[in-house]
């Protein structure tokens, strides 16, 4: 039997679909149909995601399980401009795989119109369990 480590991926809107900018720009109310693109850009992007997974030697070997807040910048055209962690799953090596899968899953869809600016970041929840194969 070999274990895998299977990709759960929630998306959360959290609020946290804002442009980055530096200083964060005061609170506006979004639009419906600004948010409702939003939404189906995150789907995107996690199919996106799901189709490049990474998962460290290291990772399956110890059969780790955790949940990664992803931070992505995407240009207007879908190139990834910066990854990050927003918050760690505390091991370092399923920290790792998530940033890894989303450098391979880049370029993401173009932005869509309803999304304002050349760049947006998005907060994304990854979660990785360990599943044995029976």
């Amino acid at each position: 039997m070999r274990p895998i480590i299977g990709f759960c991926f929630l998306v959360l809107l959290l609020g946290a679909c804002a442009p980055k900018t530096e200083p964060p720009p005061e609170p506006t109310p979004v639009a419906a149909g600004q948010k409702d693109a939003q939404q189906e850009y995150l789907w995107q992007v996690m199919r996106r995601l799901a189709q490049f997974p990474y998962i460290p030697k290291a990772t399956a070997t110890v059969r780790e399980s955790g949940t990664v807040l992803l931070r992505l910048t995407v240009s207007r055209d879908g190139r990834l401009l910066d990854v990050g962690l927003e918050r760690s799953s505390g091991v370092p090596s399923l920290d790792a795989g998530v940033m890894e899968s989303a450098r391979r899953a880049s370029p993401y869809p173009p932005l869509p119109a309803e999304i304002q600016g050349d760049r947006h970041r998005f907060l994304l929840p990854v979660s990785f369990r360990y599943n044995p194969l029976r």
